[in-house]
């Protein structure tokens, strides 16, 4: 089974025997144009952009055209050996969300933008942060000063009562994202 690097045209969505099919419209040579069935790997629904390069075979039974991969024309993989990057892209072909899984166990998500944390454990040191602040702060409010006899204190600073913090760290919590 020989193989043919194409252009992509355009993504077609058909039926075949009841079943959604996925195909591009590509070029093959100046002028020559073929539709081609895509076979993604299991879980990857994802559809190439015009311009993207496509390697098609033929079927021998059929003489039907398929695409056996893709390449990206304006985005440079970055990966290493071992490594798996997903992304998906604009219409211009900017990446604009990705989940890198790097050959060191690091996942990083949305480009290195920020770190997650593992929340539960992060809620309870802040808890008893915020309990710890909390009765400090009524320690202040409840001590009293005895003033010795015969002195008069000046300090010219008016006596401010502590306040306890009502810091909630909830809002920060993001349920669709689960880490180890």
């Amino acid at each position: 089974m020989a193989g043919i690097v194409g252009k992509v045209l355009s993504n077609i969505q058909t039926t075949k025997s009841g079943v959604e099919v996925s195909e591009v419209k590509a070029e093959i040579s100046k002028g020559e144009n073929v539709q081609a069935e895509l076979f993604p790997n299991p879980g990857i629904d994802s559809k190439p952009l015009p311009d993207d390069r496509i390697y098609l075979a033929r079927r021998t039974e059929s003489g039907a055209y398929v695409v056996l991969g893709f390449l990206d024309t304006k985005n440079v993989s970055i990966t290493e050996k071992g490594e798996i990057r997903i992304y998906s892209r604009d219409e211009g072909g900017n990446v604009q969300a990705s989940v890198y899984c790097m050959k060191d166990g690091v996942t990083v998500i949305n480009e290195n933008v920020d770190f997650a944390v593992r929340f539960n454990q992060l809620k309870i040191a802040f808890d008893q942060l915020k309990a710890d602040f909390n009765t400090l702060v009524s320690l202040f409010n409840a001590h009293v000063h005895f003033d010795p006899p015969n002195v008069t204190i000046t300090t010219g600073i008016p006596s401010v009562p502590g306040i306890p913090s009502a810091a909630d760290i909830d809002p920060a919590k993001i349920e669709n994202i689960k880490v180890p």
